[in-house]
């Protein structure tokens, strides 16, 4: 039965309600939002200082949490610095869900007290490291609506296993990033909070499904988050913003106790968890400090898989699929494929070219399984609240 719900009511008081969490202080003029591309605009719109620019703009996760460790910064001015520029980015390219600012900067005080208490004992790998999620992510006293209209204004008691063991490692969480409705489209639009822009162009998508991750990440609104990707929710946005991204093997990075559309997960499908960030080494310092903290010990289906460094054989081989069989990329895409090819080879790499013959076999299989309950709990979920009007 389809229960009525006023849903342009209650994805305005949830963007009313995240506006509210900005401070007078950190909100832009109607023209600071104007010039394009709003990349530059954390940088010109006056409201940061200089110090919290050099913050934000000069380092990427590794030599951040460098500094921080040696105390050339603080917990909180970084997370300070990290949140305002979140705001800005926010309100040009509507990239956030939740806003959690004043906790978070009640953590990284604390973290610089115990830092100045006890300044011999060894800090956790992620002491003071300001990190961004995803919106499925659970966080105590703020909503998963994963883009659904039904899950809004119902806060989560509890975090998922992922944020739980980053605030074990020492990090600060401080805000939740949007995504699609359903989390199952390459565009970041829902009826909760809309849809969010392309930092480079904003007349362009931001990807999905973790859209507001890379929008944010490209603002350097953060400089490390964490998306997940089961068909490309990670790597699309990436591509979109120009932004790294890394998709794991399946139950490397624990997964559990997120919210989603189908709750117990889709037999066959193996989402995954990864990192966003400014710099391939980001992501690499994210892997290993995940996966020498014993990630089983938090979320059971994870395989007992420790970190064992990079092994790069001497002649490095990488395979390129020129056309997946069903799709011939557009004209700049080959071009930019090609002369990629050309520098892997001037490099001294062996490119191997790789067919692909059993896509359209794949891809009909894995719709299959995505809908393999006639797709009746996105159904029930959507008609709880969203059937006025679908976004996917």
């Amino acid at each position: 039965m389809t229960v009525k719900v006023d849903y342009l009511a209650v994805g305005r008081r949830k963007r009313e309600q995240r506006s509210a969490l900005i401070p007078a202080k950190w909100r832009l003029s109607e023209e600071a939002g104007r010039t394009l591309p709003v990349t530059s605009t954390p940088e010109t719109c006056g409201r940061l200082s200089r110090r919290e620019v050099e913050i934000t703009s000069r380092y990427d996760a590794v030599e951040l949490q460098s500094k921080i460790r040696t105390r050339e910064l603080s917990a909180e001015e970084t997370t300070l610095a990290f949140c305002k520029r979140a705001a800005i980015a926010q309100q040009v390219t509507n990239c956030l869900t939740e806003i959690f600012f004043e906790q978070a900067l009640t953590r990284a005080r604390g973290l610089d007290a115990e830092q100045a208490a006890r300044p011999e004992r060894p800090l956790r790998p992620l002491h003071g490291l300001p990190i961004s999620l995803k919106d499925s992510f659970r966080i105590p006293g703020v909503d998963s609506t994963v883009g659904l209209i039904c899950y809004a204004n119902r806060p989560d008691t509890k975090y998922s296993e992922l944020p739980q063991l980053l605030l074990d490692l020492g990090a600060v969480l401080f805000c939740k990033t949007n995504v699609p409705q359903t989390m199952m489209t390459a565009d970041s639009d829902n009826n909760v909070f809309g849809r969010t822009l392309n930092p480079t162009n904003t007349s362009l998508t931001a990807g999905g499904s973790s859209g507001g991750e890379g929008a944010l990440v490209a603002m350097r609104g953060s400089i490390l988050g964490v998306g997940t990707d089961v068909a490309g929710s990670i790597r699309i946005p990436s591509i979109c913003n120009g932004i790294y991204g890394f998709k794991p093997s399946a139950d490397v990075i624990p997964w559990g106790d997120q919210a989603d559309v189908v709750p117990m997960g889709i037999p066959g499908i193996c989402p995954v968890a990864g990192p966003t960030a400014t710099s391939a080494r980001s992501c690499a310092f994210f892997m290993e400090t995940i996966m020498r903290a014993e990630a089983w010990r938090y979320d059971a289906s994870c395989l007992h898989l420790r970190w064992s460094g990079a092994m790069i054989p001497p002649q490095l081989k990488i395979g390129v699929v020129y056309n997946d069989g069903m799709f011939t990329p557009w004209p700049p895409i080959r071009r930019v494929l090609t002369e990629s090819v050309a520098k892997l080879i001037k490099a001294g790499i062996e490119i191997v070219p790789i067919a692909l013959p059993h896509v359209p076999e794949a891809v009909s299989t894995t719709y299959q399984l995505y809908s393999v309950d006639g797709s009746q709990a996105s159904c029930y979920r959507v008609d709880r609240g969203d059937l006025a009007k679908l976004t996917i």
